[in-house]
Order: structure tokens, then sequence, then C-alpha cells
């Protein structure tokens, strides 16, 4: 029982937490990427 606990924990849980890490950086990525853009996009609009 306690190796099917441990094989369970292994085969689900840890893929869904990598998965759910990995989504966080990328929309972290994603929100800093986009932040730059506005900034340009503002920096371009007060140079005209």
């Amino acid at each position: 029982m306690l190796m099917f606990c441990i094989a369970l924990y292994l085969v689900v849980i840890v893929p869904l937490l990598a998965l759910l890490w990995a989504s966080l950086v990328v929309a972290k990525w994603d929100d800093k990427d986009r932040g730059y853009e506005i900034l340009d996009e503002q920096e371009l609009e007060l140079a005209l």
C-alpha cells in the first residue's frame, strides 16, 4: 500500500505540480513582456 501511494504521488502529483509551476513561470514572463511592450508604446507616444 505504501509503495502504491508513493507511485501514485510520483506519477500523478509531481507532474501536475510541475505543470502548474511551469504555467505560473510562463505567465510571469508573459506579463513582463507585455509590460515592457506597453511601456514602449507609451514612450513612443511621448516622443511623438
